[in-house]
C-alpha cells in the first residue's frame, strides 16, 4: 500500500466487522516516529483484553521492548537525492 489514504480507499466500500482493528503504519519513517512506551502499553492492553493461557504475555512484552529499544538501523540520506 502506498499510504493510509490508499488503505482507506481500498477498504472504503468493504464491510468491516466492529471487532476488527485496522491499523496502518508509515514504514518509511517507522523507527524515527515510534513512541515505544505507547506501543508496549497498547500491546499489553490488547493482551489483557484477549487473554490466552498458552501465550507468555510478559515474555512477549519483554522481547518487544528489547527489540524496539535496541534495534539499530541505517539511513542513507544520499539515496533519497539520487
Amino acid at each position: 500500500m502506498k499510504d493510509t489514504y490508499d488503505f482507506i480507499s481500498k477498504i472504503r466500500d468493504q464491510e468491516v466487522d466492529p471487532s476488527w482493528r485496522l491499523i496502518t503504519a508509515d514504514v518509511e519513517s517507522l523507527y524515527t516516529n515510534m513512541h515505544i512506551d505507547r506501543i508496549i502499553q497498547s500491546v499489553a492492553e490488547i493482551f489483557s483484553e484477549y487473554p490466552d493461557l498458552n501465550r507468555s504475555d510478559q515474555g512477549i512484552l519483554e522481547l518487544l521492548e528489547l527489540i524496539l529499544r535496541n534495534n539499530d538501523f541505517e539511513f542513507e540520506a544520499s539515496s533519497i537525492y539520487n
